[in-house]
């Protein structure tokens, strides 16, 4: 009986067989600490921001990035204090973030997918400020000697005090 050896003995390793009641409480322990390890451990996600002409990526714990963090990462990096970040939902919706609860969600999005990325959009409101300054306002209209819409277009007006001929 002890000439069998196991599979996973190298051929000339003999194997002697343990005599055990139960699982080995010292193996036990590690592979219970092992998995709450695993369990303990966030998951890596990789951050990507897109703006000014650039994308910046690094990666990170996800229940480590905060609003506040990531607030003061793009203003340092991107070197701009004013700005919007956003993301895209899963119904492909453009979302704005602003608090620690919307990123969450961001986070979450992104830990479905392989690999988890979070892909956010900075818009540099300094750069939008210059260039939409007139934003809400009317946009200047072009001059033209066009009879308004609806009204047809006939030959040239009669010079004033002549009547016209229908």
């Amino acid at each position: 009986r002890n000439s069998e050896r196991p599979v996973w003995a190298s051929p000339g390793q003999q194997s002697t067989p343990k005599k055990t009641r139960g699982p080995d409480p010292v193996q036990s322990e590690r592979s219970e600490m092992s998995s709450n390890d695993v369990m303990a451990q966030s998951p890596t996600i990789i951050v990507k921001i897109a703006g000014n002409d650039q994308i910046r990526r690094w990666t990170a714990k996800a229940d480590q990035v905060t609003f506040a963090a990531l607030e003061q990462r793009v203003s340092e990096t991107f070197k701009t204090p004013k700005f919007t970040l956003t993301y895209k939902d899963d119904e492909e919706d453009d979302i704005t973030l602003g608090c620690d609860e919307e990123l969450a969600d961001a986070i979450a999005l992104s830990l479905k997918s392989e690999p988890s990325v979070l892909r956010l959009k900075l818009t540099d409101l300094r750069r939008s400020d210059s260039v939409d300054s007139t934003a809400g306002s009317e946009p200047p209209q072009p001059k033209s000697n066009a009879p308004p819409s609806g009204q047809p277009v006939t030959g040239a007006a009669p010079p004033p005090g002549r009547p016209t001929a229908a």
